[in-house]
């Protein structure tokens, strides 16, 4: 959870920063940060299965 929240922010500035590379046709630009999203997305769910690893164990 505590991750999640940090990332979240990072999440929420990607996402408009690519909104604001395609109003501008910058398309590569606004690739490379979905692939910046992607990672957050994979680092919070990396995070979420890792806890629920450790609850189980």
């Amino acid at each position: 959870m505590i991750r999640e929240g940090r990332n979240r922010p990072l999440v929420e500035a990607i996402d408009n920063a690519i909104e604001q590379a395609e109003d501008l046709g910058l398309t590569f630009i606004a690739s490379i940060l979905m692939m910046a999203r992607l990672e957050a997305d994979q680092s919070i769910v990396m995070t979420q299965a890792k806890r629920g690893k450790d609850e189980h164990a």
